[in-house]
């Protein structure tokens, strides 16, 4: 059978450079710093790191965040630990200080290279640097740099803790290496079965697709799936206002007992999916409700189904196009999948709930559809009569897993362009000084590394922080997690680290973007902050 386009390994793994030598002995002392666009490691001494802990790459591990990360880490167990920073820290410099840039931070590393150190649950952390400049070097070779340290080639996590600063702007850092490390890390954690945000394979991946409406039962609906872009397409359509996507889009017709439209494509020869955990589209809607078919051979009438909703963008309040901004993830689960024949739920025999199983390691077709009927056989609410369109970017399998990735950012990055209602609802979140001041540009910096890492594909945790201090919080405290970027507050370091490495092992954080902050004379618990992670909204 085929398989997608997709790396092997874990859903982190991206390609990988071989170990590093074992033959060579450890230097005297580890090298100034990376040369530019190049990866370093301050020793020859075999790697530490045996691969049977779960890997986490911090990013930025000597700056003050970054520290604190790389020590709650050290401090929960369990993990091994890549410290990536600039340069190695200064032997009379303390972790996290300006003249750091190095290994560990603290305790966890201290710079040395190559580490073994007890952790406060007693087991016994490995802990690795890396140098490498993040504006010069390419992604990829940092993660295979990293992932190669482990025997399994393998990164569970990557914790960014990175910052634009004097050396590197905001716009070099969190505005471009960020969304970079993203979409290198996307390439290897899920398997792309369509892509038409991408211009090299858009036509051929729109060409795979034909109709399959209710003609063939004698009905009058009518349907095209084509590759758009950003100018008139090829029927003189102006297709602007959606960018690079396919359009799926006709006309619904009930007469001759029809009421529905289908585009299909075959999966030649049939592919595996079974190291899978569902599907996930990128879609932009017209308020219907659409159907996934997923087919096993060639039965007649006979497919597996799975239902999404989406949103009215002709409503939209988006200044751009209409509904410009409203494009959904849409998550489908193998398990959401239903046998169905001519629309209606295939029930099995005794005590059997259906009468088939989806194989997903032989699809040999997916299809989309719209339907006057929902996935369970009833009429569908959200039916109506007449054009429909449905955008879709792309389609990909993917893993549940914990965030791959965990981002931090800043409370305030979208305040700068909030509308004067928006500003008259929050006026003590809209002028807070970071607002009003925004040095260097680093709101729209961060608010664009943000957009790049939601974009890419790679699943996610995006924490954005309130102000960030030293030193101990008050004993009786809570964090709380808010979304709509109106919080305001502040919030020890180390709690900021306390937050990002509970994301990184918790599934019910991925996909989300959320603000931190600190609440005193409250009582918290990591319970409490697994449960407002698991109640957060998904990302749109």
């Amino acid at each position: 059978m085929a398989t997608p386009d997709v790396a092997a390994g874990s859903a982190a793994a991206p390609a990988v450079a071989s170990p590093p030598s074992t033959e060579s002995p450890a230097p005297a002392s580890p090298p100034a710093a990376a040369a530019p666009g190049t990866v370093t490691r301050p020793t020859d001494a075999p790697s530490r790191i045996s691969g049977a802990r779960p890997v986490a790459l911090v990013v930025g591990a000597t700056g003050r965040l970054g520290s604190a990360v790389v020590e709650e880490l050290h401090a929960a167990g369990g993990w091994d630990i890549i410290c990536h920073s600039r340069q190695p820290r200064k032997a009379d410099a303390p972790a996290g200080t300006d003249g750091s840039a190095g290994g560990g931070g603290g305790g966890a590393g201290g710079g040395v290279g190559a580490a073994a150190v007890a952790s406060a649950t007693g087991q016994m952390v490995a802990v690795e640097d890396l140098y490498a400049d993040l504006v010069t070097t390419p992604a990829e070779d940092l993660l295979a740099a990293a992932a190669g340290l482990s025997p399994n080639r393998r990164l569970d996590a990557v914790l960014w803790a990175a910052a634009g600063g004097r050396r590197s702007p905001p716009a070099a850092v969190e505005g471009t290496a960020l969304p970079a490390m993203a979409a290198a890390l996307a390439k290897s954690g899920v398997a792309t079965l369509f892509d038409w945000a991408d211009p090299l394979r858009a036509a051929a991946d729109a060409a795979r697709w034909a109709p399959l409406d209710d003609v063939i039962m004698g009905g009058l609906s009518s349907s095209t799936l084509r590759a758009v872009g950003t100018s008139a397409d090829g029927a003189g359509n102006d297709a602007s206002d959606y960018g690079p996507c396919a359009l799926f889009a006709g006309t619904l017709r009930t007469a001759n007992r029809g009421g529905f439209a289908q585009a299909r494509a075959r999966l030649e020869p049939a592919i595996n999916l079974s190291g899978y955990d569902g599907l996930v589209l990128t879609v932009r809607g017209d308020g219907r409700d659409y159907k996934v078919n997923l087919k096993n051979d060639d039965t007649p009438e006979i497919t597996f189904q799975a239902q999404f909703s989406t949103s009215d963008t002709s409503t939209s309040s988006s200044t751009g196009p209409a509904g410009h901004d409203r494009w959904h993830r849409v998550t489908l689960p193998w398990d959401d999948f239903l046998p169905v024949r001519r629309g209606r739920l295939l029930h099995g025999d005794g005590g059997a709930t259906y009468g088939r199983t989806l194989d997903t390691a032989a699809l040999s077709s997916v299809a989309v559809l719209c339907s006057k009927l929902s996935a369970g056989g009833l009429p569908s609410p959200s039916f109506r009569p007449g054009a429909f369109s449905l955008a879709i970017r792309s389609i990909k399998a993917y893993r549940a897993a914990p965030p791959v990735m965990v981002v931090a950012s800043a409370a305030a990055v979208t305040r700068p362009g909030w509308t004067a209602e928006q500003v008259a609802a929050n006026p003590g979140a809209a002028t807070i000084p970071i607002v009003r001041l925004n040095p260097g540009g680093v709101l729209g910096a961060k608010a664009a590394g943000e957009e790049g890492v939601r974009g890419s594909g790679v699943s996610y945790a995006i924490i954005r922080a309130t102000a960030l201090v030293d030193g101990e919080s008050p004993p009786s405290r809570s964090i709380l997690m808010e979304q709509g970027d109106t919080a305001v507050g502040r919030l020890s370091r180390a709690d900021m680290a306390r937050v990002m490495v509970m994301a990184a092992r918790e599934p019910a954080a991925a996909w989300k973007t959320w603000e931190v902050r600190e609440r005193v004379s409250v009582e918290g618990s990591a319970q409490q902050l697994v449960e407002e992670m698991k109640t957060m909204r998904l990302d749109e």
